[in-house]
């Protein structure tokens, strides 16, 4: 028999008690996220040995199916977003067979994408008050900074641009995924406590400092539009938002050297037919639209840089396609690009009933504290309301820096992209259960009925 615990305090609030002690579940659920985004193994060549992605991944699937809850529980197919995450798996199994190299297909959908989407519904299954969803945003940001911090620690040689030797991350991805993981560290310093907003600055600065380490252009744009949004659109106090100046005026004004200066100039004033070109990526982007008239229906997921090195004789570069939308509209096709589209759609449409529906409180109240000494002024903590309506800010401008970075960009299978396509759909439930957002957010479904702190008897 399935019993609904509805407790009188928000569901955001956690007991002592549950500080302590996470079910072993989450806790896996945890280190997994961790692993698929910080990606630790191809940072330290010493862990690849411990195969922490099959390990990690292994026991959180296992701790998912062993979890309480029926099958629509953990994969709501009558969400909108999730069913179009459904379909996306599909269209890239039918296109394998047709694919130009079915092999290598098969071996990225089992190897990368499929993990990927166990990441997207476990974060929806496990993810069910305010307090699940910061700590996975503890996770994901500090896994996105550890990325940055050999390259703090050891300095860059000369022009070279900062690369960690990641195979799932190059200079260019690596400043894309500071600048998703920015607009959800601010959100945590407004909402967090003395001792974490000093953690909280010092991950903001190291961020920032990473897009400089990579010197990418793209990323800088996905920053430059990030940044603005946050500065004006975001509910948000003011002292957080000069905070945020502050760290960016001392990235960029003092610690940004020469070298990165020098390649941001070339934006405006290109200097080589590489400059000119976007760095070689608008002959790429021709070449897609070739491939996507020849190939409507896709060549396989994964197979962009085969398709396009045989579509000139094999000779020269085999060049990816720089660019997550026409990654995906090449390898899945023109059924796959709509879906891909349609998905991002109804995410920022979730996103935006959120906000409109909610009315949160100040989130710079302050309120006169008497000890037995003296008083204190202290802000006042938001209410649920007020946490849901912040974060569902940052996580629309996380994905406003990932369509603007990932235009530049092959990212369309990224775990980082998924995870907030999930976060959405955590956050409309929890809109939903409180009654504060229409019902097109998040469907009605056993899924959505289902209250956190679910028990099964």
């Amino acid at each position: 028999m399935r019993v609904i615990t509805n407790t009188a305090e928000p569901s955001y609030k956690i007991s002592p008690k549950s500080k302590a002690v996470l079910p072993l579940g989450m806790v896996l659920f945890l280190l997994y996220a961790w692993v698929c985004v910080g990606r630790p193994q191809e940072m330290v060549p010493a862990l690849t040995v411990l195969r922490l992605g099959l390990v990690t991944g292994g026991l959180a699937l296992l701790a998912w199916f062993r979890a309480p809850g029926w099958f629509t529980e953990k994969i709501p197919i009558e969400v909108p977003i999730v069913r179009d995450v459904m379909i996306l798996l599909g269209v890239a199994l039918i296109t394998v067979p047709i694919g130009v190299w079915p092999g290598h297909s098969l071996l990225f959908l089992f190897n990368v994408f499929l993990k990927t989407i166990l990441l997207f519904f476990m974060v929806i299954y496990w993810c069910r008050t305010v307090g699940d969803v910061r700590r996975l945003l503890w996770v994901y940001c500090i896994a996105s900074v550890a990325v940055v911090i050999p390259g703090v620690i050891f300095g860059q040689t000369g022009q070279e641009r900062y690369s960690v030797g990641s195979l799932s991350y190059d200079p260019n991805d690596i400043a894309l995924l500071q600048v998703m993981a920015l607009p959800l560290i601010v959100y945590l310093y407004s909402t967090s406590g003395r001792h974490a907003r000093f953690v909280l600055a010092g991950m903001a600065l190291l961020c920032l400092y990473g897009v400089v380490l990579t010197q990418s252009r793209g990323g800088f744009l996905a920053l430059v539009v990030a940044g603005s949004l946050i500065l004006s659109r975001s509910s948000m106090s003011r002292s957080t938002k000069l905070s945020i100046v502050v760290v960016g005026l001392v990235v960029f004004g003092v610690l940004a050297g020469t070298a990165w200066k020098e390649r941001i100039r070339t934006m405006w004033d290109p200097q080589t037919e590489y400059d000119q070109t976007a760095g070689g990526r608008t002959d790429v982007w021709k070449a897609s639209l070739v491939l996507l008239a020849t190939h409507p229906w896709g060549v396989g997921i994964d197979n962009f840089v085969t398709a396009e090195g045989l579509s000139h004789g094999g000779t020269g570069k085999w060049s990816a396609s720089h660019n997550s939308f026409l990654e995906i509209a090449v390898e899945l096709g023109v059924v796959g690009l709509a879906v891909f589209i349609r998905l991002l759609v109804w995410t920022m449409s979730t996103l935006r009933q959120i906000k409109m529906s909610i009315r949160p409180r100040a989130p710079t109240v302050f309120v006169r504290k008497v000890t037995s000494k003296r008083a204190t002024t202290a802000p006042q903590e938001l209410d649920e309301r007020g946490h849901l309506f912040q974060l569902a800010e940052a996580v629309q401008v996380t994905l406003w820096g990932f369509i603007v970075g990932g235009f530049f960009l092959s990212q369309a299978y990224s775990a980082m992209l998924y995870v907030m396509l999930a976060l959405s759909l955590v956050l409309a439930r929890l809109a939903q259960l409180r009654s504060v957002t229409p019902n097109a957010a998040w469907r009605r479904s056993p899924a959505a009925a289902v209250e956190p702190g679910l028990r099964t008897h």
